[in-house]
């Protein structure tokens, strides 16, 4: 079986090349909004690393102030602790010195 090509008249033609060239501009059209399409993806990509960024900086921030509140309560702490220490000294100090004026009265 052979296939028969019917002659084409110049209508034919020009329809096709017409029907060719849209063909062109929605290939073009396609093209174009896949091309938005990247770019608004690659934009949304970006913001979100952008807002992951400003999150971890946040979360810095705040271990940085949770850090700084404990170290002051800790140096708080251990100048109470000093504090303390150095009044029992003191009163070590004051009981020792009354036992030696109290043996000297005795005597």
């Amino acid at each position: 079986m052979s296939v028969q090509k019917r002659p084409s008249n110049s209508r034919e033609s020009e329809a096709d090349a017409s029907s060719h060239d849209v063909t062109d501009e929605q290939a073009q059209s396609i093209e174009l909004v896949e091309a938005r399409l990247q770019i608004m993806q690659l934009r949304d990509f970006a913001i979100g690393e952008a807002a992951k960024s400003g999150e971890m900086r946040v979360r810095l921030q705040t271990k940085e102030y949770e850090l700084a509140a404990a170290l002051t309560v800790n140096h708080e702490k251990n100048l109470h602790i000093q504090n303390h220490l150095a009044h029992i000294a003191r009163l070590e100090q004051a009981m020792a010195a009354a036992a030696t004026r109290t043996e000297a009265l005795a005597l």
